[in-house]
């Protein structure tokens, strides 16, 4: 694994941490379509992260 994908890796898995607690902040507040849109953005980050595992 090269550094650069290394650091896309690192910053892949902090988007994903950080989208699943704005979902839950989101979703807390009664904003269900932002914790939707944050929620996909989380799962697209995680496709990512698992298409990485993958090539590993």
């Amino acid at each position: 694994m090269t550094v650069q994908n290394v650091k896309k890796d690192a910053f892949e898995r902090h988007h994903a941490r950080t989208e699943i607690l704005l979902t839950a902040h989101h979703f807390e507040n009664g904003n269900i379509d932002i914790a939707i849109d944050r929620c996909k953005s989380a799962l697209k980050a995680l496709e990512i992260i698992k298409e990485s595992e993958v090539r590993k």
